[in-house]
């Protein structure tokens, strides 16, 4: 019965390892299921929940932005290299020229014409302002070069849509002549999907190979290039780490169990555990950030420690029987299991994206690879045929590592080292929460950018004014009443310039009436040739559907209705004191959210000490067993006081490493604690070789080029150093416990 119940479990868990196998080979085929979005870091949850869909709908807006500047020695071969461009991104099917919302802009520009005015505030289009606008619309008519038709200009005698196209700008670009081209538009989809990235680099690219040799150049603006980056510098991350890790580790099991068959089975163990987490996450978010198989290093540390215990069980009991080894090894992996998972499930209260992918990526595949450790792994590791070399290599670890002593005075030494550190680190204790430092933008792009912008690009700003009504036309009002106190230098892409409220609506059409087409209509009309009858006659109407950017600048949430003006030039501008408006920074709400989220991560801490606290006191039934706590929360603490005091300042993720440390030092304590019950000498080697695997996986993410991700590192390398040394506590308790007998 009891094998048959084996058999159950190992197969439930192939069945269970299959089917998040083909959740991951489904979405992989629908396309590349990966984003590079920093946004993924950031908090989403709590707030304000408008200003966070404003938020959303802001960024998405200036990440879809993307501009190329086109230069040449002639302007025959710019304006064909530029028209090539822009044909070879559209054939992506995911770019849109801007060209096509000018027209659409254009379009809607003429339909509402007699209702919209240069001017934020209609008594300013003044007598004198109507008569300049006449004269310009009759120099207009007159010169060669003018863009006039008949047809515009019976229907629109003053040629207010050309007025109303030069004075509101809706994408913020000039067009640069002679010898520049700018090619600019929207692209449909997320910037910061690897897909999205991978058409666009790749259309440019091309574009590039072909143009190049013949000294075209090209300077580029655009969120969806600084994510290529982006991805990249994580690709190398994730290679580099990855690479070093995965040898570090197949090398020390090597060395350790003398066979290559150990160190294929930790690597096919933790293989397991990443496919189980990514088809869980795969099957709950449309999309993986990057940065998560980054921090997917972490289940190479992680799953290899059970692996470290299951396999050593095998010299240290000379391969008995799987009941036997399952009771040596089982209940302390239970608990480092459970623990870990703790651990990694407190990061998913934070309500930031990346790190409740990461929660459930790694609590998945921990428990997915604990369980094939249990009734997969163990079962099939029947005794060598070389077993008495291998045990002897055994034996000889356990007697070198037995042969070490520490003397009490470096043991003390030691002790007040830590202590000093941690003292000096709290003195100088620092935090990093600005977002905008969190991942470098490369110098080449930087200079590119300021380069397309220097030729009269604007894109679409990040930091915007936010209106806010209970019904759309309190919204309109309120930015129209904002836009009023904004100094004259501050450009803003706000859609009430081209879809006013209707009072706004009905003020700009009768200062046209009062003071442009009853006082000079009929003049006018004689100096351009219209036909008096015609020209009295009221302006024709039409309609136009709007543009769809202006659809991106507004929305509803809850029964509030918004409105996003983007600031285009914020001239050092602090915002209006309307009710209902507010100048929104993205950057410094993220950073102010990240500052309340690392506030609130030693609450977390705390909770998850508690629950660790009650799974402890579960599974041992002795209060002498929360000894297996000391190690850890120490070494929690040393690892967030000693970074300050190396002068790296504690960021959110430094508190999320501290989670994840907790599990992993209650693994290397409950494994002391059991020893020190049983006065066995195998588990001090199976842990020291614990933690090398913990600093070849967690560790070397200190080598990473994103400041969180090495923060993370940082606090893992020393807590997991402080762990080791201190994890003796518990097993000297234990050693007493099981001497007197006593709780």
């Amino acid at each position: 019965m009891k094998l048959n119940r084996g058999l159950a479990a190992a197969l439930a868990c192939w069945l269970w390892l299959a089917a998040c196998c083909g959740v991951v080979g489904w979405r992989f085929l629908q396309g590349l299921p990966v984003d590079t979005d920093i946004q993924s870091m950031l908090p989403s949850g709590g707030g304000d929940a408008v200003e966070r869909a404003a938020i959303s709908s802001a960024s998405q807006a200036a990440a879809g932005r993307t501009a190329v500047l086109v230069s040449a020695a002639d302007e025959q071969t710019v304006q064909a290299a530029a028209s090539d461009l822009e044909a070879d991104l559209a054939a992506t099917g995911i770019f849109s020229p801007d060209r096509q919302d000018v027209e659409a802009t254009g379009h809607w520009l003429f339909a509402n014409r007699n209702e919209l005015l240069c001017q934020s505030d209609p008594s300013k289009f003044t007598a004198d302002e109507a008569r300049r606008t006449a004269r310009r619309a009759l120099a207009d008519v007159y010169s060669v070069s003018g863009p006039v038709t008949g047809d515009l200009l019976r229907q629109d005698p003053f040629l207010l849509t050309i007025r109303l196209a030069e004075c509101l700008s809706p994408v913020g670009a000039a067009q640069p002549g002679g010898t520049t081209r700018l090619v600019s538009g929207r692209i449909a989809t997320s910037a910061f999907r690897l897909d999205a990235q991978a058409s666009v680099i790749k259309a440019f690219d091309g574009w590039k190979a072909e143009w190049a040799p013949k000294g075209v150049t090209a300077a580029r603006a655009g969120a969806v290039f600084h994510a290529d980056a982006a991805a990249a510098s994580a690709t190398a991350d994730m290679t580099l780490i990855g690479t070093l890790g995965t040898i570090g580790v197949v090398l020390l099991f090597f060395a350790a169990y003398r066979t290559i068959r150990s160190a294929v089975q930790a690597m096919v163990l933790v293989a397991i555990g990443l496919a189980a987490g990514l088809g869980a996450t795969l099957a709950l978010f449309e999309t993986v950030h990057v940065l998560v198989f980054v921090f997917a290093a972490m289940l190479v540390g992680i799953v290899s420690d059970y692996a470290v215990h299951a396999l050593a069980s095998g010299p240290a009991t000379n391969w008995a029987g799987t009941r036997e080894r399952i009771d040596l090894v089982g209940r302390p992996i239970t608990v480092s299991m459970a623990t870990a998972v703790i651990g990694f499930g407190s990061l998913a209260l934070f309500g930031v994206p990346l790190f409740q992918q990461v929660a459930l990526l790694s609590g998945v595949g921990i428990a997915t690879a604990w369980a094939f450790v249990l009734w997969v792994l163990v079962p099939i590791d029947k005794r060598p045929k070389n077993a008495d070399f291998l045990r002897a290599w055994w034996t000889k670890l356990e007697d070198i590592r037995e042969r070490v002593k520490i003397p009490a005075v470096v043991a003390w030494a030691g002790v007040a080292v830590l202590v000093g550190v941690s003292i000096y680190g709290a003195m100088k204790l620092s935090y990093l929460d600005d977002v905008r430092a969190f991942q470098p933008r490369p110098a080449d792009l930087v200079a590119e950018e300021e380069q397309v912008r220097s030729a009269g690009y604007a894109g679409s700003g990040v930091t915007f004014l936010l209106s806010v009504g209970d019904r759309a036309q309190e919204a309109r009002q309120r930015e129209e009443a904002a836009l009023a106190q904004a100094p004259g230098a501050v450009r803003l892409l706000a859609t009430t310039r081209f879809d006013p409220s209707l009072q706004r609506r009905a003020a700009n059409a009768s200062a046209l009436r009062a003071n442009l087409y009853q006082p000079l209509l009929a003049e006018h009309a004689a100096n351009v040739g219209l036909d008096p009858v015609e020209a009295a006659a009221p302006p024709v109407s039409v309609s136009a559907d709007p543009p769809s950017w202006m659809a991106d600048l507004s929305g509803e949430v809850d029964g509030q209705h918004y409105l996003i003006a983007p600031l285009l030039d914020p001239a050092g501008w602090t915002g209006p004191t309307t009710q209902g408006v507010r100048l929104v920074d993205p950057a410094l709400r993220y950073s102010d959210a990240f500052r309340t989220y690392r506030e609130h991560a030693l609450m977390a801490l705390a909770v998850a000490a508690i629950c660790a606290i009650g799974a402890t006191l579960l599974v041992y039934r002795r209060l002498a067993a929360l000894s297996i706590l000391v190690p850890p929360l120490l070494a929690c603490a040393v690892a967030l006081l000693a970074p300050p005091a190396l002068g790296f300042p504690l960021t959110f993720f430094s508190f999320a490493a501290a989670l994840v440390l907790l599990g992993i030092g209650i693994d290397y304590a409950a494994f002391q604690w059991e020893a020190g019950l049983q006065h066995d000498r195998w588990t001090a080697v199976a842990v020291f070789i614990d933690a090398l695997t913990t600093l070849l996986s967690m560790g070397l993410l200190i080598l990473s080029s994103t400041y969180p991700v090495r923060s993370f590192g940082l606090t893992v390398t020393i807590g997991i150093a402080a762990a080791l040394c201190l994890s003796h506590i518990p097993r000297l308790v234990a050693m007493r416990v099981g001497t007197t007998g006593k709780t």
